[in-house]
């Protein structure tokens, strides 16, 4: 038995064992493959670090070609970038080397080309081969903040966790290639009120009672390490200022519990009387208070107002220190704007007690009344009591030592006066009512021992009424009645005024006095009240010619006192049946307010008047502008008729040369004596000539009088006369062979040969020609003009100045026997 037992125990002992031999067995394989890793993993980190870390002169990789043998015969080329200044091979090994330490933050890859060429020919052993050498990066930048510094705001007694700001860090390193990159975020300065998430950087409150009024302002220190904060890590470190904003977590507080202040009893309302300050922490509009009396009776008398954190006191009603010597009040300052959250701490308000002391002063009177309203009777005799005013000395309660006067300018005709000692005011002259009823005057209360201290008061004295005076006509009445009106027309109504207070409530009676004789015609129908009508009793007789309005007087008495007053009402009698006169009725409303009017029968009013002479002022102007501008077209039409042949036209494009010269005497074959006893009238227009040139035959022309400008001196010496169509004695065969013994004889005959052109006859081969009237007379001679008269239109000069020779004077005399 006990055999079996230690059989068991070695075994269980052996199995032990062996369970434990394999767990070391585990653990060490465990071990193993865990150096084996890290093993790997330095070697890689090692091998990745072959470019960027690699000095300069080390060897980068080697190149070689299956046709290498060794011998020297094989040369080895490399193309790229960065070839010469950052890489270098050698020809002959095809051994690659690094110049200079190379950055991946700068450039990463490099793409180079190889090539295999034989050294003696030159020529390529085998294509070229395309290679990229990448430069794997290692962990050489820290992590950096480009927005530091940072400044972030949060409000005070803030939650915790409450996020402030999150910030955010950069690491130029390659993000895919080990944890370089990967950056884990930690608070180093402030970490006892703020916390950081490590991943995102988002920065939050730890502590909830952070108070602006305590400290309002934290510099925190934050850190960012790459490689995931493990050791060998590089890290940047940044600030973050925050700052609490304010709430209204503070309650408003007097700086003391009691204030005291004394003012006079003269000071006016609206003087200041003190001020109290109080206090809040908070800021902007939570630091806004409000101040308030809490004491009813008091907050009618004294006022409070606020300004920041100071109040105001000010007087709102006069003071009286025989009265009440001081007041003592409650006042309270509260903030309006208030945050729920903070109502735990307590109400948002505080209380303090003010006393004010009024101080005595020396008063001026005091009137027993703030307004005075006395009365007296109109035509009371002078010296009539009107009524008494009365003051007191407030500082004593005296009026023994008071003095009262009126003051002038409240009454400048001197009607009352008061009594100096009493108060006691009269008149000095009679009242009138009617004139004028209040009189508002200023009586002045002096004390005796202080001429300065002086009180003014106004006193209304009424003017009562008495019926003092008798009813009138309220104006001036004219009115005017038709000499044909029959009998009961009513002409004028007639309205009365009595100027007494409630006169026009008492009956007026109307009438003609005793001695008129306007009853005969006229009468008066009262109406029970305030007017009357004047009515035509009988017809009226028409005087001949002119007569004067007729005045009728009006009696008006007072139906109360019986006093009466004579008024007189003007009427015109128009002349209707035989004067062409008829009446109107003017005025606006009804009964005393209209009267009538004798006017003209159908009398045009004076605006149609004026505007009757206007239409004929301005006919009579239209007319004479249209008889000036006919009497301007005629004259422009005669100026510019083309059948006138002595127009004015430019000499220059009239003058006609002609070298033939006449026949003389002897050439009688050019005209018919017959012809020239047909001449017709020759209009009262000059006849001239002129010799140009003796050696020629003289040239005659007919024209106009010469311009008035233009003496017989200053005429053209070889120019035809004015007009379109101007013929010399030469400028026609049958003139110039005819035989007439001058030249005068030749041109009565060319006026007769041109008469017959009015029908719009031209001679060929002249220009510019127009129809030429005839100059002679039908009657065969000169009608109308005698030869002497006619002579003594001849120039007796010649163009140059010389004198008429025999034969012209020959010749002019042979015209008398025409």
């Amino acid at each position: 038995m006990k055999s079996r037992i230690i059989i068991i125990i070695i075994i269980i002992a052996i199995v032990i064992i062996i369970v434990i031999v394999i767990i070391i067995i585990i653990i060490i394989i465990i071990i193993i493959i865990i150096i084996i890793i890290i093993i790997i993993a330095l070697r890689k980190r090692e091998r990745s670090a072959d470019t960027e870390r690699r000095e300069r002169g080390g060897e980068l990789e080697s190149l070689h070609t299956d046709t290498d043998r060794g011998d020297g015969h094989t040369k080895y080329l490399l193309e790229g970038e960065g070839v010469g200044s950052v890489f270098v091979i050698d020809g002959n090994t095809g051994n690659i080397h690094v110049t200079k330490s190379l950055d991946r933050e700068e450039k990463d890859e490099y793409r180079l080309t190889a090539t295999a060429m034989d050294h003696q020919t030159g020529r390529a052993l085998e294509p070229s081969s395309q290679f990229i050498i990448r430069v794997q990066d290692i962990n050489d930048n820290p992590p950096v903040f480009p927005d530091a510094p940072y400044l972030a705001m949060v409000p005070e007694m803030a939650n915790i966790g409450t996020s402030i700001i999150q910030v955010t860090a950069r690491d130029a390193d390659d993000p895919t290639y080990g944890r370089s990159a990967q950056l884990v975020y930690s608070i180093t300065q402030g970490q006892d009120f703020f916390s950081v998430d490590p991943q995102t950087g988002v920065l939050r409150t730890a502590v909830p009672d952070m108070d602006r009024e305590t400290r309002d302002e934290y510099v925190v220190e934050l850190q960012a390490r790459d490689m995931g904060g493990h050791q060998g890590g590089l890290s940047g470190t940044t600030t973050i200022t925050v700052r609490l904003s304010d709430v209204n977590d503070n309650p408003p507080h007097f700086r003391r519990s009691s204030w005291s202040f004394s003012v006079s009893e003269l000071a006016a309302p609206g003087v200041e009387v003190g001020r109290l300050t109080a206090s809040d922490p908070d800021l902007g509009e939570n630091a806004i208070l409000e101040f308030t009396i809490l004491d009813t009776e008091e907050g009618g008398i004294f006022n409070i107002s606020g300004r920041e954190q100071e109040a105001i006191v000010t007087l709102n009603k006069l003071l009286d220190y025989e009265t009440r010597n001081s007041y003592t009040f409650s006042v309270e300052v509260t903030n309006p704007l208030l945050d729920p959250r903070f109502l735990r701490k307590g109400p948002f308000k505080d209380q303090a007690t003010v006393r004010v002391s009024v101080l005595n002063a020396d008063e001026p009177p005091r009137f027993s009344q703030t307004r005075y309203h006395l009365d007296v009777s109109e035509n009371c005799p002078p010296i009539c009591s009107v009524g008494r005013v009365s003051a007191v000395d407030p500082d004593t309660g005296q009026s023994s030592n008071i003095r009262f006067s009126i003051d002038p300018q409240s009454d400048p005709a001197a009607l009352f006066r008061i009594s100096s000692e009493s108060g006691f005011i009269s008149t000095v002259m009679e009242l009138d009512r009617e004139q004028e009823q209040w009189h508002n005057v200023t009586v002045i209360a002096t004390q005796r021992d202080n001429p300065e201290l002086v009180s003014r008061i106004v006193v209304a004295i009424e003017t009562l009424d008495q019926n003092d005076n008798a009813p009138e006509l309220d104006r001036l009445y004219s009115t005017s009645v038709c000499d044909s009106s029959p009998p009961g027309q009513v002409i004028q109504v007639l309205r009365a005024l009595d100027r007494d207070q409630g006169g026009q409530d008492v009956p007026i009676h109307f009438s003609f006095p005793t001695e008129s004789s306007m009853a005969l015609n006229l009468s008066l129908r009262e109406s029970g009240g305030e007017t009357a009508s004047l009515v035509l009793q009988s017809p009226l007789q028409t005087l001949p010619g002119s007569h004067p309005p007729l005045l009728v007087p009006v009696v008006l008495r007072d139906g109360a006192s019986g006093l009466t007053h004579t008024s007189t009402v003007t009427v015109t009698v128009c002349r209707c049946l035989q004067g062409g006169m008829h009446t109107e009725e003017r005025g606006l409303g009804g009964g005393w307010e209209k009267h009538t009017v004798c006017l003209p029968l159908n009398s045009p009013s004076p605006s149609l008047i004026f505007s009757l002479v206007t239409f004929l002022a301005m006919l009579a102007c239209v007319t004479t502008l249209l008889v000036m501008c006919a009497l301007s077209l005629s004259l422009r039409h005669q100026k510019r008729d083309p059948r006138s042949p002595f127009e004015e036209d430019d000499v220059r494009e009239n003058i006609i040369s002609y070298d033939d010269e006449g026949g003389g005497e002897a050439d009688t074959a050019a005209f018919d004596i017959t012809a020239l006893q047909s001449l017709q009238r020759v209009p009262p227009r000059s006849i001239w000539y002129t010799q140009p040139n003796p050696a020629r035959s003289r040239t005659y022309s007919w024209s106009r009088p010469p311009r008035p400008g233009l003496i017989p001196l200053q005429r053209p010496g070889s120019a035809p006369m004015y007009g379109p169509l101007c013929l010399g004695l030469h400028t026609l065969p049958v003139l110039r062979d005819h035989p007439a013994g001058g030249a005068l004889e030749r041109g009565l005959l060319l006026a007769q040969l041109t008469s017959g052109f009015n029908g719009g006859y031209s001679f060929p081969g002249i220009q510019n020609q127009r129809p030429f009237q005839s100059l002679l007379s039908p009657g065969g001679g000169l009608a109308g003009y005698g030869s002497e008269s006619l002579l003594q239109k001849v120039p007796d000069r010649r163009e140059w100045g010389g004198t008429v020779d025999l034969q012209e004077k020959q010749d002019l005399a042979k015209v008398r026997s025409y």
